[in-house]
Parts: structure tokens; C-alpha cells; sequence
């Protein structure tokens, strides 16, 4: 009875010091990560709120260089790992979250801060849902890591193609507006962005297109109708007022509700 109640207690013991050292094990990845996300954080916002930078990492084949080096630090990663000390490759991983953060830099150009910080809110709940069941579960996932990488391989090729092609499927589509027999379509795509045109219902054709001031700031919401007036918000807040011709958009003015747009406005008695 004594030999019986020595064994479970020595495998007590031995189970607590398996929870703590996982536990422990969990809590330096989990502090690792948090460096390296500020460490993202910090370049991208010093990057993508300085102009000068901006300018000198993204034109001319600097650009391309800038995106693609983090892939290029992953393949380096992997053929160095086994030969790499611990602090070595934490060094490494400092590093290469720094260059991401360059990399993403640009999105302080394209989107508003508010867009950003949903989306920031969006991802760390994704993870903090599949860290969860990773770390509770008692299946073995380590198959999943296969298909995941092929996932991230095909998309990360899908967007690098996409650069060239500006495939509309891929691309963030804005509704349509019809009256009067004619279609009126904002285009929202990189290229392009802020062409309006207009269509003939019935057979297709284009009538005419007129661009709105360029800029890099997105439509989220779609265009309405105001009497013979196309009113057209931005996710900033600029809103366009332009009327509408048989040969285009004129007398085109532009006006700040100083606050972000994302649904369409409605116009009531002369009124947004």
C-alpha cells in the first residue's frame, strides 16, 4: 500500500511539472509574440507617417524589394534554424517583425485609422479564439500545418498576381445605381479608383465616364441619387456632389463631414 501510494505521488509530481513547465513554455511564446506586434506596430506607424520615407521605400524597384523581404527572410529563417542559437533566432524574429512592419507601412496611406483598428480587433480575436482551442484541445493538429501553409502560399501568390491584373473578383466592388434606363457604376479598384460610369440598361454600353479627384482613399458606401445629382461618399468623409449630363458628371463639389463613411447616406427632403 505504501510502494502503491509512493508511485501516484511521484506521478503527481510529475504532471505538475509538466503543466508548469507548458505553462511557462506558453507564456514566453505568447510574450515573444507581443514584442514582436509592437515591434510591427512601431514600423509601420513611424514608416507610413513619415512622407519622406514613404517616398524612398515605395517607388521605383525599392517598392518591390520592401514587399517582398519578409518572404524572403521566411525561407532564409528556415534554411538557417538548425544552425541558429535561441537568442540568435529571437534576434531574428525581432528583426523580421520589424521589416513587416515597414512592408505593411503603406496601409497608414490607403486606409483611415479607424479601419485599421477594426481590423487589428478582428484578427487578435481570430487568434485569441485559435490559440484557445489549440492549447485546450486534445487532438493532434500538427497535420493542419501542411494545408495552412499551402493556403497562405496561394493567397499571398493570388494578391502578388492580382497587382497586375486588378481582377474585380478579388477586388472591393461598390453597388451600382439605376434611373431612367441608365445604370451609373463607381469604380473602387486601385486603378481606376473613383471613375464613374454610366451604362445603357438595356444593351451594355458605356455612354460616358467622368473621374472624380484621385486619391487613395476608398468607397465603401455606394452612390444615391439626389434629383439630377450623384452624391457619392468616401470612407474619410469627403462627400462628392456632381451633376449629371448626357456627356458626364459637371459642376463636381466636394465637402468634409470630417468623420469616416462606411454606409450609404439617404437623402430626405432635400437632406443627407
Amino acid at each position: 500500500m505504501a510502494q502503491f501510494d509512493t508511485i501516484r505521488t511521484a506521478g503527481n509530481v510529475r504532471t505538475a511539472e509538466i503543466d508548469e513547465g507548458l505553462r511557462a513554455h506558453m507564456n514566453k511564446v505568447y510574450g515573444t509574440m507581443s514584442v514582436g506586434l509592437l515591434l510591427t506596430f512601431a514600423a509601420a506607424w513611424a514608416v507610413g507617417n513619415n512622407a519622406i520615407l514613404m517616398q524612398t521605400l515605395f517607388t521605383g524597384m525599392t517598392r518591390y524589394l520592401v514587399m517582398f523581404a519578409p518572404l524572403i527572410m521566411i525561407f532564409a529563417f528556415s534554411a538557417m534554424l538548425n544552425r541558429m542559437s535561441a537568442a540568435g533566432a529571437q534576434l531574428f524574429f525581432y528583426a523580421f517583425s520589424a521589416m513587416m512592419g515597414v512592408s505593411m507601412s503603406y496601409i497608414f496611406v490607403v486606409f483611415t485609422g479607424i479601419s485599421i483598428a477594426q481590423t487589428f480587433l478582428i484578427t487578435s480575436i481570430a487568434f485569441a479564439g485559435l490559440s484557445l482551442y489549440g492549447y485546450t484541445t486534445r487532438k493532434d493538429i500538427s497535420g493542419w500545418g501542411g494545408f495552412l501553409i499551402m493556403g497562405v502560399i496561394g493567397l499571398v501568390v493570388a494578391m502578388v498576381v492580382n497587382i497586375w491584373l486588378q481582377s474585380p473578383a478579388i477586388m472591393f466592388a461598390v453597388s451600382s445605381i439605376a434611373k431612367d434606363g441608365k445604370v451609373y457604376i463607381l469604380k473602387d479598384a486601385k486603378i481606376g479608383r473613383g471613375k464613374v460610369t454610366c451604362l445603357d440598361a438595356r444593351t451594355g454600353d458605356t455612354l460616358w465616364e467622368s473621374m472624380l479627384p484621385r486619391s487613395a482613399k476608398i468607397f465603401y458606401a455606394s452612390p444615391i441619387l439626389a434629383g439630377d445629382s450623384l452624391v457619392i461618399p468616401r470612407e474619410d468623409g469627403v462627400v462628392f456632389t456632381a451633376r449629371i449630363t448626357s456627356n458626364g458628371l459637371t459642376d463636381i463639389v466636394e465637402n468634409s463631414l470630417l468623420e469616416t463613411i462606411i454606409a450609404s447616406p439617404v437623402a430626405v427632403n432635400g437632406k443627407l
